[in-house]
C-alpha cells in the first residue's frame, strides 16, 4: 500500500510538471508570437492618423499614416510595460521624429515631437479591428452651447465651447453685476465637466463649476467659491451651434480651421466666406511644399489653424470672432462677425448708430481713455509702444455693451475695451435690433 501510494503521488507529480511545461510553452508563444494591432485616431484631436503596430517581446514595428494625405511613416521602438517609446522615419530611412507615451487596454497616449524637437503635438489612439481607410469628421466632438442658471442667487449667462483635446473654454455673465468672468477647464474622458472661473481683470480664480455633461441636455453641476463653499446649480440649455472643421496634415504642412455651423443658411454662408480665402491659402502653400523632396529637417515644418471665439449666443443673435494664424506669415489674422439670426443679416457699426453720430471719433476716445487704466499700460513700455499703434477695428455686440478689439499678440494677447450700452444708448437708432440687449 506504502509503495502504491508513492507511485501514484509521483505519477501526479509527473503530471503537474507536464501541465507546467505545457502551460510555460503556450505563454511563451503567446509572448513572442507577432500580432499587428490597428489603431486610429487624431493628432491634436484634429488630424486623422491610423497606427498599426506589431510587436514581439518588447521591440514593436509598425507605420503611422495620415488619412487624408496618406503620407505614411516607418514606426520603430520598444513596449516595456506600458511605456511605448517609436521613432519616426521617412520613406528614405531617415529618423523624422519621436513619440513617447503609454498603451493602457485599448487606448493609446502619445506625445510626438520632430527630431529636432521643435514641434509637438499630442496622439490619441483607439484600438480598431482592422486598419482604417477613411477619416472621420474633425468636428463631430465639438459643440458651443449657451446656458442660463443662477450661481448663488445671481442670474448667470453661461457660454462653453468644447474645443481640441478636451479643452472648455467659455465665459459666464452675472446679469446683475453685468461683469463677465472667463472660463478654463476640461471635459475627461468619461464626461466630467471641471470648469474654473477666471476674473479677467485680475486673473485670479474666483470659483468652479463641477459636474457630469450630457450632450444637447441641460447642465446640473456644483459651484464651489474660493472658500470652497458647495452650491447646487441647474443650467438650461439655451442654444446650440455645431462646429464644422476642414483639416488637412501631409509630411510638411497640417492646417484646421474650426468655425460654428447653425441651422441658419444665411449664417453658414457668411462663415464659408471668411474663412474660404484663408482655406485658399492654405491649400497653395501646402501644394506648392509637397514638390519639394522629403528632407527630414523639414517634417512638420508648417502649420496653419484658426479658432473661434462666441461672446453672444441666444435666439437672436451670435456674435465672436475667428482668429487665423500661420508659419509662413507674420503674426494673426482676426476677424469679426455680428450676426441677426432673425432678420438674416450682418450687423455693422453704421447699422447701429444714428446717421448723424460721429461713432468712430467717439468709439477712439472712449478707447483710449480706458486702455491707459490697464496696470500694463502703466508698467510696460513695450506694451505702449504696441498698443498705441492698435485701431480697435473689431467688435462684438454683447449684452454688457459692444467690445473693441486688437489684433492678437503672442505676448499681449488680444486687448479688449468694452463700452456700455448706457455710454451708447443715446446714439444708437431707435430701429435697431441690438436694442433688444439693453
Amino acid at each position: 500500500m506504502h509503495y502504491f501510494t508513492k507511485g501514484i503521488v509521483g505519477i501526479i507529480g509527473l503530471l503537474l510538471i507536464a501541465s507546467q511545461l505545457a502551460a510555460q510553452s503556450v505563454v511563451k508563444t503567446a509572448y513572442s508570437a507577432e500580432k499587428t494591432k490597428y489603431y486610429k485616431g487624431r493628432i491634436d484631436d484634429i488630424s486623422d492618423v491610423t497606427v498599426s503596430l506589431t510587436c514581439k517581446g518588447k521591440n514593436c514595428t509598425g507605420d503611422l499614416t495620415y488619412l487624408r494625405s496618406r503620407d505614411e511613416f516607418k514606426l520603430q521602438g520598444t513596449l516595456k510595460g506600458n511605456q511605448l517609446q517609436l521613432r519616426e522615419f521617412n520613406r528614405a530611412n531617415k529618423c523624422t521624429g519621436y513619440l513617447n507615451g503609454t498603451m493602457e487596454g485599448t487606448s493609446v497616449e502619445l506625445d510626438w515631437k520632430n527630431k529636432e524637437g521643435t514641434v509637438g503635438n499630442s496622439i490619441h489612439l483607439k484600438e480598431v479591428a482592422r486598419k482604417p481607410d477613411f477619416p472621420t469628421f474633425c468636428g463631430d466632438n465639438k459643440w458651443i452651447n449657451a446656458y442660463t442658471g443662477r450661481i448663488k442667487g445671481e442670474e448667470v449667462e453661461m457660454i462653453l465651447h468644447r474645443v481640441d483635446n478636451n479643452r472648455v473654454l467659455g465665459t459666464a455673465f452675472f446679469t446683475g453685476k453685468k461683469k463677465k468672468i472667463l472660463i478654463k477647464g476640461a471635459l475627461s474622458e468619461n464626461d466630467n465637466l471641471h470648469l474654473n472661473f477666471i476674473d479677467e481683470q485680475t486673473v485670479a480664480e474666483v470659483g468652479s463649476l463641477r459636474g457630469v455633461y450630457k450632450a444637447n441636455q441641460n447642465l446640473s453641476a456644483s459651484f464651489y467659491n474660493n472658500q470652497q463653499s458647495q452650491s447646487f446649480v441647474s443650467f438650461q440649455l439655451k442654444k446650440s451651434l455645431d462646429v464644422s472643421c476642414l483639416e488637412y496634415a501631409d509630411y510638411y504642412t497640417n492646417y484646421d480651421f474650426i468655425f460654428p455651423k447653425s441651422s441658419n443658411a444665411i449664417f453658414n454662408e457668411v462663415m464659408v466666406l471668411l474663412t474660404k480665402d484663408w482655406i485658399k491659402n492654405c491649400r497653395e502653400k501646402s501644394q506648392k511644399i509637397r514638390k519639394k523632396s522629403a528632407d527630414a529637417t523639414t517634417r512638420a515644418s508648417q502649420r496653419a489653424y484658426s479658432w473661434t471665439d462666441v461672446k453672444l449666443l441666444n435666439e437672436e443673435f451670435v456674435s465672436g470672432m475667428l482668429t487665423y494664424h500661420a508659419t509662413w506669415l507674420n503674426g494673426q489674422q482676426t476677424k469679426t462677425f455680428n450676426y441677426d439670426l432673425t432678420t438674416g443679416e450682418n450687423i455693422e457699426l453704421a447699422d447701429i448708430f444714428k446717421k448723424d453720430f460721429n461713432y468712430q471719433s467717439f468709439i477712439k476716445k472712449e478707447v483710449g481713455a480706458e486702455i491707459i487704466k490697464s496696470p500694463l499700460y502703466k508698467h510696460n513700455k513695450d506694451f505702449r509702444n504696441w498698443v498705441k499703434d492698435q485701431d480697435f477695428t473689431f467688435f462684438t455686440i454683447g449684452k454688457e455693451g459692444i467690445s473693441f478689439y486688437t489684433e492678437f499678440h503672442i505676448i499681449y494677447d488680444r486687448q479688449r475695451v468694452t463700452i456700455p450700452y448706457k455710454k451708447l444708448k443715446g446714439n444708437i437708432r431707435k430701429n435697431s435690433t441690438v436694442r433688444q440687449l439693453f
